[in-house]
C-alpha cells in the first residue's frame, strides 16, 4: 500500500511538473506573441505618422510649386493679349520689351518644370544609378562653365581648389547635377565681387567636397529647414534673383542615392558652405 501511495505521489508529482512547464510555456509563448505584436503595432504607427508627415510636406511642396508657377504663368496670356490689342500703336521698343517679359517667364515655368521633374524622377529612384571612378575636379570645371555667364556678371571669384584627378566614387551625372545646383545656388546669394570657394579631400570614409560662398547667409532655423519639402526657405538672390528651393532638394536626394551626407554651415552675413560626403566604394 505504501508503494502504491509512492507511486501516486510520483503519478501527481509529475503531473503536476509537466503542467507547470506546459503552463510556464504558453505564458512564455503568449508573452512573445503579445510583444511582437506590440512592437509590430508600434512600428505601424510610427510609420505611420511618417508617412503622414511626408504626405504632409508633399502638399505643403506641391502649394509652394503651384504658386510659383501661377505667377509667371498669368503673366504670359496678359502680356500677348495686350501686345494683340495693342500692336497697331505700339513702339517697336515696347513689342521688344514685352516679347523679353513673355520669354523670361517662359524660361523660369521652363527651367522650374525641369528640376520638379529632375526631383520627382530622384525621389520615386527612377533615375539611373550607375557609379564608378570618376574626376570630381573636371566635373566641377564643367559646372562653372555652366554658370559662367552668371558669375562673369557679378564680377565673381571662383576658387576651385580641388585637387586635379580628385577620383571619388560616384555616379558622373548625377554629380553633375549636386554640383551644379550647388554652384549655382552660391552664384544666386553672393554679391558683387564674391567669392566662392570649392574645396575637397578624400577621408577614410570618402571623399569630403565644400562649396562655400561669402553671401548674405542664412540664420540657424533657415538652414534646419533647408532639405524639408514642405519649408518654403528659398529667397531672392544679390541680384533679386528668384528661387523655388527645388535644387537642394534635388542635391538631397542624390546625395542619398549615394549613401552620403549633406550638411551646411551658415550665419547671417557669414555665407555658407555646403559640404557633401559620398562615401568610399565598399
Amino acid at each position: 500500500m505504501e508503494n502504491q501511495a509512492g507511486h501516486m505521489r510520483h503519478y501527481y508529482l509529475s503531473l503536476i511538473t509537466i503542467g507547470s512547464t506546459f503552463a510556464s510555456l504558453f505564458i512564455t509563448f503568449v508573452c512573445i506573441i503579445f510583444m511582437m505584436t506590440f512592437r509590430l503595432e508600434a512600428e505601424l504607427t510610427s510609420k505611420s505618422e511618417k508617412l503622414i508627415a511626408l504626405n504632409n510636406d508633399r502638399e505643403r511642396f506641391f502649394s509652394i510649386i503651384s504658386h510659383d508657377l501661377i505667377s509667371p504663368f498669368s503673366a504670359i496670356p496678359g502680356l500677348a493679349k495686350m501686345m494683340l490689342e495693342n500692336f497697331d500703336n505700339m513702339t517697336a521698343e515696347r513689342i521688344k520689351e514685352s516679347i523679353k517679359s513673355i520669354f523670361m517667364s517662359s524660361e523660369r515655368i521652363y527651367t522650374l518644370l525641369c528640376d520638379l521633374l529632375t526631383w520627382s524622377k530622384a525621389s520615386m529612384k527612377k533615375v539611373a544609378f550607375e557609379p564608378s571612378q570618376c574626376d570630381l575636379c573636371e566635373i566641377f570645371k564643367r559646372a562653372l562653365n555652366l554658370n559662367a555667364d552668371a558669375i562673369k556678371r557679378k564680377s565673381i571669384t571662383v576658387s576651385n581648389l580641388l585637387p586635379p584627378q580628385f577620383f571619388v566614387y560616384c555616379d558622373a551625372n548625377i554629380a553633375s547635377v549636386i554640383a551644379r545646383n550647388l554652384l549655382s545656388n552660391a552664384v544666386k546669394f553672393t554679391p558683387e565681387g564674391g567669392i566662392i570657394t570649392i574645396t575637397g579631400e578624400i577621408k577614410e570614409s570618402g571623399a569630403l567636397f565644400c562649396v562655400k560662398d561669402s553671401g548674405k547667409g542664412m540664420p540657424p532655423g533657415d538652414v534646419s529647414r533647408l532639405f524639408k519639402a514642405g519649408e518654403r526657405v528659398s529667397g531672392l538672390g544679390t541680384r533679386g534673383e528668384k528661387g523655388s528651393g527645388i535644387g537642394l532638394l534635388i542635391v538631397k536626394e542624390f546625395v542619398d542615392r549615394h549613401g552620403g551626407e549633406i550638411s551646411v554651415e551658415s550665419a547671417l552675413g557669414l555665407g555658407a558652405a555646403f559640404s557633401v560626403l559620398l562615401p568610399a566604394k565598399k
